[in-house]
């Protein structure tokens, strides 16, 4: 859920605060398929690492931003491929010995380096919840949620101070009939610059 939420912010950003397409990032920085594919069809880790350089009027390396090989940024394109497994995914066969016990209540050990994802350790059995795991996921999702979020208020920031758009009116406490006219008639409190 933590990813789809990411994929579903970074898709509202992009809508509201995109400045750039793709065209206007240099080619060495995509691969064939970004290359290919609209922004709107990438990998969800490349949205998310291009996503402040699209928010630009000029662009700036996605480097400056999120640097692709740290763990941080590792583990979370391994949770989006936790989560792809999961949502398109073929129960595959995981490695388990069975301890039998003189008193028949025998043990499945499957605590198998095979048996987990290479960052995370999260089990590929989906059935084995496990907290650590789930921590770790919350914790990594929490991360790129918030670099995100702090950007993203940093833009909403410079869009005041550009005054990207016109607020009709200062608030107007009380008189529910003066706000009533406002919304009605709101073009004659519309200054342009034409």
């Amino acid at each position: 859920m933590g990813i789809a939420g990411i994929e579903a912010f970074a898709n509202n950003v992009l809508n509201d605060f995109g400045e750039l397409r793709k065209e206007q990032i240099p080619i060495e920085l995509l691969s064939k398929n970004q290359q290919k594919s609209e922004i709107d069809f990438w990998r969800l880790p490349d949205k998310v690492y291009f996503l402040p350089s699209l928010c630009r009027c000029d662009f700036t390396s996605p480097e400056n931003y999120f640097m692709r090989e740290s763990p941080e940024f590792q583990l979370f394109e391994e949770l989006v491929s936790i989560r792809n497994s999961i949502v398109h995914g073929k129960p595959k066969p995981w490695l388990g010995l069975i301890k039998l016990n003189p008193d028949k209540r025998h043990e499945l050990i499957d605590n198998f380096e095979i048996n987990k994802w290479p960052i995370s350790k999260i089990f590929k059995d989906f059935s084995a919840f496990n907290f650590d795991c789930a921590k770790t996921a919350r914790d990594n999702i929490v991360w790129v949620k918030d670099s995100l979020v702090r950007y993203i208020k940093r833009i909403d920031e410079k869009y005041f101070r550009e005054e990207k758009f016109k607020l009709i009116s200062p608030l107007i406490e009380g008189d529910d009939t003066i706000k009533g006219e406002l919304l009605r008639n709101w073009q004659k409190y519309v200054k342009t610059d034409e």
